[in-house]
């Protein structure tokens, strides 16, 4: 290259480029920016080293190469990485283990609301629960769904000397 920087920098900057774009712009939801940024990469080594020579056509040759060959190792892995998600119905948040006790009777079919940290919940027993729960039981919160709570009574803790 007889221009300001030489193919090895130029390969760099560009896959930096690349992958900088995938990660910000697209979220990761593409992975082939990933793969010809590292093709990139792999080919301003090798041209570093002295294995490639510093010309269009060997650059151009390796990068495909290379993007072809990460594709074909990477995709199962970072597109399982991808789709990995956790169950939306079983979310782990600080509110699991919260106690308090009820402000009314609360049973299957009457769930009730809840004030708690400025925000109305709604209070929904344990479905395997039948019996109604008094006002005033203690309760503890076992699980969570977007503005619903749902709870069992608390186990009393045997506090013998």
């Amino acid at each position: 290259m007889d221009g300001l920087i030489s193919y090895p920098y130029a390969l760099i900057i560009i896959g930096i480029v690349l992958i900088t774009l995938e990660a910000v712009v697209f979220g990761f939801a593409t992975l082939f920016l990933i793969f010809i940024g590292l093709g990139c990469f792999t080919t301003a080594l090798l041209m570093w080293i002295g294995i490639l020579d510093s010309t269009f056509l060997a650059a151009a040759a390796s990068v495909s190469i290379a993007t072809f060959v990460y594709a074909v190792l990477l995709w199962k892995p970072l597109h399982r990485l991808q789709n990995k998600q956790q169950d939306p119905t079983r979310q782990t948040n600080t509110l699991d283990g919260l106690s308090f006790r009820l402000p009314e009777p609360l049973s299957i079919t009457n769930p009730i609301s809840y004030r708690y940290s400025g925000v109305s919940w709604q209070v929904l027993l344990e479905s395997g629960h039948t019996q109604e729960l008094p006002a005033g039981a203690e309760v503890e919160v076992y699980r969570t769904e977007v503005g619903k709570l749902f709870v069992m009574p608390r186990k009393k803790e045997n506090n013998n000397g």
